[in-house]
């Protein structure tokens, strides 16, 4: 049998014309030709399925691209089911709010501690064999330390970061109520979509409240 080698592999022709087998290379397995047949349509089927899935991922982009664009031109248009086809499919709206937490202390002035609550969540990678869950509790800088962690290191291990939770209800009333103005930028939201399309749950016949209009 004749060899090409690339890298960690070799490439080793088979009885089948055209057809290879790739082995480790420096290892010389026996491999049946009644074997490669088998495996050969292994690879046929897998390629196959990994390429009609690349290609249902791209239609599906695009035909998410084409069913939100209706769903935006028209207010209240959400989707769509067929009892005929046995499909449901949904639209439905996600929206998704940053926070700017200086220009929001900015705009809420002397009121901010009492519409802002400040969660301070840390997240620690701790050394293996150094630490127990005893010691822990002693202070997270503090045990680094007593670890042997150098002082200019221990940012790298230890990550930090503030949450806000805001009292969303009573800053909407503080707005409308003109007492409080958000300074540009504080609060930005970000729109998108998820598409839920699947089969019916029901073989029922559809009742819809009305015909919609034309």
């Amino acid at each position: 049998m004749t060899k090409s080698s690339s890298g960690d592999y070799e490439n080793v022709k088979t009885e089948i014309e055209e057809v290879e087998i790739r082995v480790v290379t420096g290892t010389s397995p026996v491999v049946p030709v009644e074997v490669v047949e088998v495996f050969l349509g292994f690879a046929r089927k897998f390629v196959g399925n990994k390429e009609k899935i690349a290609l249902m991922t791209k239609d599906n982009k695009e035909l998410k691209d084409k069913v939100i664009l209706y769903v935006e031109a028209m207010p209240g248009f959400r989707g769509i089911r067929s009892g005929p086809d046995d499909l449901g499919l949904l639209v439905v709206r996600k929206e998704e709010v940053f926070w700017d937490q200086e220009l929001l202390k900015a705009s809420l002035g002397t009121v901010y501690p009492a519409l802002v609550a400040e969660e301070v969540v840390a997240t620690v990678i701790i050394p293996p064999g150094v630490f127990s869950e005893e010691k822990l509790r002693e202070g997270l800088e503090q045990l680094l330390k007593k670890g042997g962690v150098p002082p200019d290191d221990i940012p790298k291990l230890l990550e930090t970061n503030t949450t806000l939770r805001i009292d969303v209800e009573k800053l909407d009333e503080l707005i409308e109520a003109k007492r409080v103005k958000l300074l540009p930028g504080t609060k930005e939201v970000e729109i998108g979509w998820t598409i839920d399309a699947e089969r019916l749950k029901t073989s029922q016949k559809l009742k819809g409240k009305k015909k919609a209009a034309a």
